[in-house]
């Protein structure tokens, strides 16, 4: 009975230090946790390089292309050279509208509204190739997880022993996979746009 006493007292004392330290939570707090990691690990996924470069250029672009238009329709006129980001030829247009701006006092408005229009496709377009090429990589990672977790319940059910060297060769060889895609992807965007490229 006495031992009975003794470990009820020590799991208490456990319950409330784990209830301290916040490690024992409601499950709908659990959930809610982890589903704000869920949603980080996301946006860290999402604006990784490999995947927005080009997207977050592009959209850094338009916001200075939007901060123009306001700064003309507020009746703001700048004698100051703007620098913008360097996304695919916007660069070399606006700055062309910026040179006869300062010089020639043009109004530049009715331009900027084409351009902002140009950009805002253009980030459609490289959101939809985003996409894709995310796509492709959890479908990659989801068939990554069935072939280790097949070699698992094989090595577990026939008692087999798979040698360290086998299995790095496996991972490298999804490595190399995972490579050859990104490339492929870059080659057939090159390949399709080839002549568009050249244009600029």
């Amino acid at each position: 009975m006495e031992s009975w006493g003794l470990l009820l007292s020590v799991v208490a004392v456990l319950l409330i230090q784990l209830v301290k330290t916040e490690d024992l939570l409601l499950p709908y707090e659990y959930l809610a946790r982890v589903i704000t990691k869920q949603k980080m690990t996301l946006l860290k996924i999402k604006n990784a390089p490999i995947f927005s470069s080009e997207l977050s250029v592009a959209e850094s672009l338009l916001q200075e292309v939007i901060f123009w238009i306001q700064s003309r329709e507020s009746g703001l006129r700048s004698s100051e050279e703007r620098v913008f980001s360097p996304f695919k030829n916007y660069p070399m247009l606006l700055n062309e509208l910026n040179h006869f701006e300062r010089q020639f006092g043009i109004g530049v408005r009715d331009f900027l509204l084409e351009i902002r229009l140009g950009i805002m496709k253009d980030i459609l377009f490289e959101t939809k190739k985003s996409q894709e090429k995310m796509n492709g990589l959890w479908q990659m990672a989801f068939m990554s997880l069935l072939i280790f977790g097949f070699i698992y319940l094989t090595a577990v059910q026939l008692e087999l022993k798979f040698s360290a060297l086998f299995l790095m060769g496996i991972f490298l060889w999804q490595i190399f996979g995972v490579m050859f895609f990104l490339w492929g992807l870059k080659r057939i965007e090159r390949w399709f746009f080839h002549h568009y490229y050249q244009f600029l």
